[in-house]
């Protein structure tokens, strides 16, 4: 190896970190995922004793490869990083060799993008009973580059390694993504980004919707106390690390509309209907007057004009008070056809 006087010494680079790039989920195919696979991202080695013939090496997942170099001066090395290599996220190491030996290696961290948030769908209505079986979509406004800015597929690494890797990918390596990158598990479930929900003054994660076949979108389900009333919410995406971070916020309108009833029950009562509750065994109670419950029924869905208006979801939702001869009455919000009131 040498004596360290004469060693190669590597001490910085001009990058501590290359964002992870991730395929197009939705409709992956070999052709686009070599696209994003293609090419190098360039940078500089500084340290001391560099010589003419020194080369820069990467290790990344047990893969251990010689990259393109170029001598700028005997503190600086250019070299090229093939862009397979930000295809798994997770920390690299760089270092020289040459005749006089190898350096001390400095990590370069592959991290995952900071992702971008387009939309959350489908629009949602206050208490609409369909959400309990509908997924919830959270859609990626992908990177300025046309990536994809999180992963969604529970399948990714395995797609990746089945069906996207090829000669084109590695450059004719022969073995596959397993055996070019061989201390990587691509049967492992990915690294999932969170979606948070902020209402009430609170933030929670979403659980994930997983479906019977992965369609590349990140689905996640909503508790039935998450969508019951009308509000706006706000809504980010947050990838894990290495890098990762929160996305840009989305507010989420949650409407209501205007609602229908098709029923109250009674239909009509008396003064000889009201129950009074009193002590008799005191003669000094005095009587108090029982509330009247005061059921008001109407459909699941408000209807709509098919063909002038797009359809409204839901009728009765939490925040709905029933008012009798003009006054609020204390109302208990049961689903989205059925309001009790006393």
């Amino acid at each position: 190896m040498g004596s360290e006087e004469i060693l190669p010494n590597v001490e910085a680079a001009s990058r501590e970190e290359l964002s992870m790039l991730i395929y197009d989920q939705t409709s992956p195919n070999a052709s686009s995922f070599n696209i994003t696979a293609a090419g190098s991202v360039n940078i500089l080695i500084y340290g001391e004793r560099l010589t003419i013939n020194t080369k820069v090496m990467i290790e990344h997942w047990g893969r251990i490869e010689q990259l393109s170099t170029t001598y700028v001066t005997n503190n600086a090395l250019l070299a090229k990083i093939p862009n397979r290599f930000r295809l798994l996220p997770g920390i690299a190491t760089l270092y020289t060799v040459n005749g006089l030996g190898t350096s001390d290696t400095i990590d370069l961290a592959i991290t995952f993008p900071r992702p971008r948030l387009d939309a959350v769908n489908p629009n949602l209505w206050a208490a609409d009973p369909d959400l309990a079986t509908l997924p919830i979509s959270v859609i990626d406004a992908k990177s300025f580059a046309g990536n994809d800015t999180f992963i969604s597929r529970r399948d990714y690494y395995i797609k990746m390694r089945d069906d996207l890797w090829s000669d084109t990918t590695d450059g004719g390596f022969v073995g596959g993504a397993d055996a070019y990158f061989p201390n990587f598990d691509f049967n492992k479930i990915p690294g999932f980004p969170s979606v948070l929900w902020g209402a009430d003054g609170t933030t929670l994660p979403l659980p994930r919707f997983v479906q019977p076949v992965d369609n590349g979108i990140h689905n996640v389900r909503l508790a039935e106390s998450q969508y019951n009333r009308p509000m706006l919410v706000p809504v980010v995406i947050c990838n894990p690390g290495p890098g990762g971070g929160m996305s840009n916020e989305i507010l989420l309108t949650i409407a209501a509309p205007i609602p229908v009833t098709s029923a109250v029950e009674p239909t009509n009562f008396s003064p000889l209907d009201i129950i009074m509750d009193d002590d008799f065994f005191n003669p000094k109670d005095t009587p108090v007057a029982r509330p009247i419950e005061i059921r008001v029924t109407g459909p699941s869905h408000v209807p709509n004009f098919s063909g002038y208006e797009e359809p409204k979801f839901g009728n009765f939702n939490a925040s709905s008070v029933v008012r009798y001869d003009g006054n609020d009455i204390p109302t208990t919000f049961v689903s989205s056809s059925v309001l009790i009131a006393q």
